[in-house]
């Protein structure tokens, strides 16, 4: 029970998280709403220092547990660096809705190095999203207003973005093998704060002009962090309560959630071949939720 619901609150807050995100790159650039998010994440870490201390008293952080962390913070920033960038030259549906193919490398990561069996309705399930998600591609050549050029580079750092999350999974699912899902996380806050740190030296070195007046941005930016971080919490939990290749996987159908949402509050408008191919990633992601009993 507990381990659905985490998905579920899952599914909803990353399938809301890229509509406040692109929303928020309606006005200010990618650089401006990637520095807004690292600084709304900051209060997390005093908010859950302190929520461990009152309820896991004697709590601490190992090596290994910083040394997994870490490196799921770095190949998550490198990741969103990639996907905020593409964000703001595609629309959401078509950026989110190829990156959902990262499950399809988990699966085989968690095989190699977690010693995670392959199920046939999972690895069946994961070839639906495949599908789907070539479907998706293709929807982009109805994108007359790219030129090739920008068409490649949108794609390269969404190809960049996906390997990445695939391996941000491999790292989460080694970390809270160590350690609770909140010690994790707070871990990861504290690898976060860093890269804000190393982020702002690079813009200030190059002289980098930041704009963050817009409160249309703070907000819509506040609304995406907040789901990031209640989504990030629920599918630690998630990975401490089952195997890697199905929480990655089944919480990869959010595209359909988000395509819908980008239907409504965007306001994009309906490509049919865009829809099939998010069709064909939630099927999978139900074939994939059958063989958890496997």
């Amino acid at each position: 029970m507990i381990l659905n619901l985490a998905v579920v609150a899952t599914i909803i807050c990353w399938g809301a998280w890229g509509i406040f995100d692109k929303k928020a790159l309606e006005t200010s650039t990618d650089r401006d709403v990637l520095l807004i998010l690292y600084l709304l994440a900051l209060p997390e870490i005093p908010l859950v220092f302190f929520i461990l201390n009152a309820t896991a008293p004697g709590w601490h952080v190992t090596g290994p547990i910083a040394f997994w962390a870490g490196l799921g913070s770095f190949t998550s920033s490198m990741s969103m660096f990639a996907y905020l960038f593409a964000m703001s030259r595609a629309e959401a549906s078509y950026v989110l809705g190829i990156t959902a193919s990262y499950p399809l490398m988990m699966q085989f990561l968690a095989f190699a190095f977690l010693g995670e069996k392959l199920v046939l309705s999972r690895l069946i399930g994961g070839a639906l999203i495949g599908i789907g998600v070539a479907a998706v591609g293709n929807s982009a050549k109805s994108q007359k207003a790219q030129s090739r050029k920008d068409r490649i580079i949108v794609l390269l750092c969404i190809i960049f973005a996906t390997i990445g999350w695939g391996l941000h999974g491999l790292f989460d699912k080694k970390a809270v093998e160590l350690a609770e899902p909140l010690v994790v996380f707070f871990t990861r806050s504290l690898f976060d704060a860093l890269t804000l740190c190393a982020f702002a030296i690079v813009l200030k070195v190059n002289r980098v002009v930041i704009t963050m007046n817009s409160k249309r941005t703070w907000m819509f930016a506040g609304f995406s962090a907040l789901c990031l971080a209640i989504g990030y919490l629920c599918y630690l939990k998630a990975m401490s309560l089952s195997t890697a290749s199905y929480v990655v996987v089944i919480t990869g159908c959010y595209p359909l959630l988000m395509y819908l949402f980008a239907l409504v509050f965007l306001k994009e408008k309906f490509n049919a071949i865009r829809f099939a191919g998010v069709v064909l990633v939630v099927l999978g992601g139900g074939l994939v939720q059958l063989s958890q009993s496997q």
